[in-house]
């Protein structure tokens, strides 16, 4: 590895996709960027526990990542695709 961390998590139904990197995360449908955090949320690599919760609609989308139970980012009001999530 090049000292920078990767993390995906695809959704299967709308084709979400969950990409970090330094830069931060990055919330893709498709090849489409939806969202972007801040950088520099993860703390550096050790073992937690990542919660992600999504809601999808074209028009109110909600997005939230929790680590450790601490609220780290979430979006409001974004297109995650409206169609149901049928796994991860």
């Amino acid at each position: 590895m090049d000292g920078r961390h990767w993390y995906t998590v695809k959704f299967i139904g709308p084709s979400l996709y969950l990409i970090s990197d330094t830069s931060g995360l990055h919330l893709y449908r498709g090849s489409t960027l939806v969202a972007s955090s801040a950088p520099n949320i993860w703390i550096n690599p050790q073992l937690h526990h990542i919660e992600i919760k999504v809601f999808s609609s074209a028009t109110a989308g909600t997005f939230e990542v929790k680590m450790d139970g601490l609220l780290v980012w979430s979006e409001t009001g974004i297109n995650t695709g409206g169609q149901d999530i049928i796994g991860v």
